[in-house]
């Protein structure tokens, strides 16, 4: 794995988290909607988060990245992998503001980024950790041809739900890369 790349779909671009991003995810953040992905939190926790995801590219050569409409530059969440030291495993997680969870979005993102951890970093088929309260991430997960496999007790998060997301060569169910956009 390596540094950060610009990845981009037909309507989004993946970019490194930087800086810039800081306003958009503070303000996500500050209100009640933030609450699925552990919010509402203050500026300060939120500048430590994004400090460790930027951190976590330098320790694991794997990391968030913002996500932008292309259109407009709009900041539309983050979404990458993620395997800091006490994870179960590698994991493709999203936080997305409205923008991001409009008009398919998301699943663009998540579609694009594991592809790339299959095509670049060969992983085996990811898994996605999710709040068994935040219905929209488990149907996103599901749009994308992930399917639910276990709960799980994690230190400091309590129960999550393991979403199994389909390999390079689909899922038991024939969902293929290409299949879980439809």
């Amino acid at each position: 794995m390596s540094a950060p790349t610009v990845i981009e779909t037909p309507r989004l671009r993946l970019v490194p988290l930087e800086r810039r991003h800081f306003e958009a995810e503070a303000a996500f953040f500050a209100r009640p909607a933030s609450r699925p992905y552990g919010g509402p939190k203050p500026r300060e926790g939120v500048w430590r988060v994004m400090a460790a995801m930027i951190g976590h590219w330098t320790l694991e050569g794997c990391g968030f990245r913002a996500l932008e409409r292309r259109s407009d530059g709009a900041y539309c969440g983050r979404a990458g992998l993620w395997s800091p030291a006490g994870w179960p495993e590698t994991e493709l997680g999203w936080t997305l503001t409205d923008l991001g969870q409009a008009d398919g979005l998301g699943e663009e993102a998540l579609i694009a980024l594991r592809q790339e951890a299959y095509e670049s970093f060969g992983l085996p088929p990811l898994a996605s950790l999710i709040a068994p309260s935040n219905y929209r991430a488990r149907q996103l997960a599901e749009r994308v041809g992930a399917e639910r496999e276990r709960t799980l007790d994690l230190d400091g998060l309590g129960l999550v739900e393991l979403f199994r997301h389909p390999g390079p060569e689909g899922s038991a169910s024939g969902r293929s890369l290409q299949g879980a956009s439809a």
